[in-house]
């Protein structure tokens, strides 16, 4: 739909205000489709337009929110709330603040969840609330650990054969390689943690988002544009 704004913008340069809706659909649809970046590109200069200021300061609002700019989303829901022709007002009423108050979701530590789990393999997995994670790193660490002392143990006791360290040394290597796998997976099940929990919280704040982003007749007004427009696209 990009390249048919661009040609329709070239091809009827006249109808300013029938592009700019193409425009606004455009945003619209690549909010819609998980592409924030994208769709705020789209209304950057909308937003300076009176007719089009309102909904394209929505839109940038959700697109800043999708991708974690957040001290920016909230001031841009601020100014809808205060905004009394919005005609979702009450539905954002509060929206700023509550963005505001949750500043340290999603900031748990990987570097101090890697410390946990080399104290104690998986305890950096448990501690980041990957429960998964955490009782399988523990119990192939704790079962190798066990197996390599095990082992070494056994060769030592022999008293009146010849000692072999071959076992020991491979339990040892493969129980050394599971160890700091667990570091490195306290670090990745943490980032994954903190993604989880930015998710769960974007997704309540879009949820109170809902009702105007389903409403067509908000956000889309080609078909009035092309009631009204003379000399549009034919």
């Amino acid at each position: 739909m990009g390249r048919l704004v661009t040609v329709l913008s070239e091809a009827f340069p006249q109808d300013t205000a029938y592009i700019r809706e193409l425009g606004m659909a455009q945003a619209v649809c690549l909010l819609m489709d998980g592409k924030p970046v994208e769709a705020e590109f789209y209304v950057r200069d909308l937003v300076t337009v009176p007719e089009f200021a309102q909904r394209a300061s929505f839109v940038k609002a959700c697109a800043r929110l999708e991708s974690n700019q957040l001290g920016s989303a909230a001031e841009l829901f601020d100014g809808l709330e205060k905004d009394e022709s919005f005609p979702y007002r009450d539905g954002i009423r509060g929206l700023g603040s509550e963005i505001r108050r949750n500043p340290s979701i999603g900031t748990k530590s990987p570097g101090l969840a890697m410390v946990f789990s080399a104290v104690l393999p998986g305890s950096g997995q448990a501690w980041a609330g990957m429960t998964f994670d955490a009782v399988q790193n523990f119990a192939f660490c704790g079962m190798l650990g066990y197996g390599s002392f095990a082992a070494w143990e056994y060769e030592r006791s022999r008293d009146h054969a010849p000692t072999v360290y071959i076992l020991p040394a491979v339990l040892t290597a493969v129980f050394a390689t599971f160890y700091t796998v667990n570091i490195i997976n306290a670090w990745n099940s943490t980032q994954r943690s903190n993604q989880f929990a930015r998710s769960r919280h974007l997704d309540g704040i879009m949820s109170r988002l809902e009702p105007a982003l389903s409403d067509n007749a908000y956000l889309f007004r080609m078909t009035e544009m092309t009631a009204t427009t003379t000399g549009g696209i034919r």
